[in-house]
């Protein structure tokens, strides 16, 4: 198995963070009051054709607009795009053409909507980050495709709009790169013989990210809930692994003062 961590630490250390807890691993929730209807024009249609019922809620506080998330659906890492709107029958019918799924402010409410190809379930699980606003790069990869033409094409997009991907090892030093969802490490590592689709999206900068054929990382500083966490190359919920703390030492010293203070209904402060 392969194992990634990507510790937002701030730094190689936990010194100089500036990330938000807030902003990371946010479960999104479906709606049980959400359905399309007539005094709502904009519509998404499922894999049946029919309005999309119960999408997953969006937190505004954390997600303020389109191209700002990182979002995965049942642990697989989805790409966003900027629907195409088409207006027929009193209604705005939303449509992607090769993204997985979209932010909708505009039905009532604030939502995540998906492709209409995507089985959707009641079990199904989302996951959600804030990230920096990116367009992000993509590709269809074919069964004639190779790897290199595939890598080769999405480095020359990415070079093109952010001057920041002029060979390979520059591309996956800056871009997490994912193949129907699944993450990859960089050019040396497996890449999925399947036709579909590629993207790439920026990494944020100061983060820590380690590679292993182990699932346990020890030595590494982090800040608690400030990890992601790949399982051959799938997004892993918080609850599926433990962040411990070791290595502690000197944890009482003697001759410093402290105190605690210790507040009752009557606001009185007691020391020790």
């Amino acid at each position: 198995m392969d194992f990634n961590y990507i510790l937002f630490t701030g730094d190689s250390t936990i010194s100089g963070s500036r990330s938000n807890v807030l902003e990371k691993n946010v479960v999104a929730f479906r709606s049980p009051t959400y359905s399309s209807s007539f005094s709502k024009l904009n519509v998404n249609l499922d894999k049946n054709g029919q309005p999309q019922e119960n999408a997953f809620v969006v937190d505004t506080d954390i997600i303020t607009g389109s191209r700002s998330s990182l979002v995965s659906l049942n642990s697989q890492t989805l790409f966003e795009e900027l629907p195409t709107i088409n207006y027929a029958n009193r209604w705005n019918y939303y449509t992607l053409n090769t993204g997985d799924y979209f932010v909708d402010f505009n039905s009532g409410g604030d939502f995540f909507h998906f492709a209409s190809g995507l089985e959707l379930a009641q079990s199904d699980y989302v996951i959600y980050d804030k990230i920096d606003y990116y367009t992000g790069v993509v590709v269809y990869k074919t069964s004639s495709d190779s790897k290199s033409n595939t890598i080769t094409s999405l480095m020359n997009q990415a070079e093109s709009m952010y001057f920041n991907a002029s060979d390979e090892a520059e591309y996956f030093d800056n871009y997490d790169t994912f193949v129907n969802g699944q993450k990859i490490y960089g050019s040396s590592s497996e890449f999925p013989d399947v036709t579909g689709k590629v993207f790439g999206i920026p990494k944020k900068d100061k983060i820590n990210e380690l590679n292993s054929t182990s699932p346990d990382v020890i030595g590494s500083g982090f800040v608690e809930h400030q990890v992601d966490f790949y399982l051959n190359g799938m997004e892993q919920s918080v609850e599926d692994y433990m962040q411990l703390y070791t290595g502690v030492s000197t944890m009482v010293k003697a001759g410093i003062e402290a105190s605690i203070a210790s507040y009752n209904l009557t606001g009185i402060t007691y020391s020790i």
